[in-house]
């Protein structure tokens, strides 16, 4: 059961609906609100519901099984702050080796 405290924030209106709109349309939710059989599947997912989406199509759709890996790659390293790591004595070092890993077509390949 999930119980609110003093210091828990309850989102604006706004936001709440928005939220709601998204979860029907990746169909989380059925017209009706409630959870479809995705949506459950999702619900148990340590992620945000986008992601959740796509890591259960990464298993379910033939086009994505050959990618499987990487999605789950890149959906488990955007759950991290940073996985460079640069010493605040040597930061410009850091960057200079970062930059070996970029790849400039996106942010998720240089994951990779």
């Amino acid at each position: 059961e999930l119980s609110l405290n003093r210091n828990t924030p309850i989102p604006e209106k706004v936001n709440y609906l928005k939220a709601y709109e998204d979860l029907k349309l990746i169909k989380a939710l059925d017209y009706d609100g409630n959870l479809t059989d995705i949506g459950k599947k999702m619900s148990i997912l340590p992620v945000e519901p986008m992601q959740a989406k796509i890591l259960i199509n990464a298993f379910l759709i033939d086009e994505y099984k050959l990618i499987v890996e990487d999605i789950v790659t890149i959906i488990s390293l955007l759950q991290t702050d940073s996985i460079f790591y640069a010493p605040s004595k040597e930061k410009e070092k850091a960057e200079m080796a970062r930059v070996k890993f970029t790849n400039n077509s996106s942010d998720h390949i240089t994951l990779l």
